[in-house]
C-alpha cells in the first residue's frame, strides 16, 4: 500500500511540472520547475510559469508539499537524478521541450522507491514571457 501511494506521488510529481520558466537555456523552466515542486516550494516553482497557469500550478505545488511535510502523517522527500532534455521544436518565442532520461527517487517513512525516467517522452510547452522561458501549459 505505501509503494502504491511513494508511486502515485512521484507520478504527481511528473504531471505536475506543466507550466514553469527560467533564463537563456529552453530547458532551464522545466528543470528549475521540477526542482522546486520537487521541495514544495510553491512560490519559487510559480516562477518558472507562465502568467496564464501561474496560480493553477503555484498552488498545487503549495498543496502538495502541506499534504507531505512533516507535520503530516506521510514525509515524503522527492528527488530528481540526471535528468536529460531535448528541445524538439523551437520557433520564434514557443518551443517544444521532452523529458527523454533521468531517475526519480522518493523517499517516504524511511522507505525508498526509484523510478527511471528512460523514454518517458513527456513533452512540455514552453514559451517566451518578457524575454524569459517559461514553461506553459495547462495542469490537467
Amino acid at each position: 500500500m505505501r509503494s502504491r501511494f511513494v508511486f502515485v506521488c512521484a507520478a504527481f510529481i511528473l504531471l505536475i511540472v506543466p507550466a514553469c520558466g527560467g533564463g537563456g537555456d529552453v530547458a532551464t523552466p522545466l528543470r528549475e520547475f521540477l526542482q522546486a515542486a520537487a521541495e514544495s516550494d510553491g512560490e519559487r516553482a510559480a516562477s518558472y510559469i507562465c502568467a496564464e497557469f501561474r496560480d493553477q500550478v503555484g498552488k498545487a505545488v503549495e498543496d502538495f508539499g502541506a499534504f507531505t511535510s512533516n507535520g503530516s502523517q506521510l514525509d515524503i522527500k522527492v528527488e530528481f537524478i540526471d535528468l536529460q532534455f531535448e528541445v524538439t521544436q523551437q520557433a520564434d518565442n514557443k518551443a517544444t521541450v521532452v523529458l527523454t532520461d533521468g531517475q526519480v527517487k522518493v523517499t517516504a517513512n524511511n522507505g525508498t522507491f526509484e523510478q527511471p525516467i528512460e523514454g518517458i517522452g513527456r513533452s512540455f510547452q514552453v514559451t517566451q514571457e518578457d524575454g524569459r522561458w517559461l514553461l506553459c501549459e495547462p495542469m490537467y
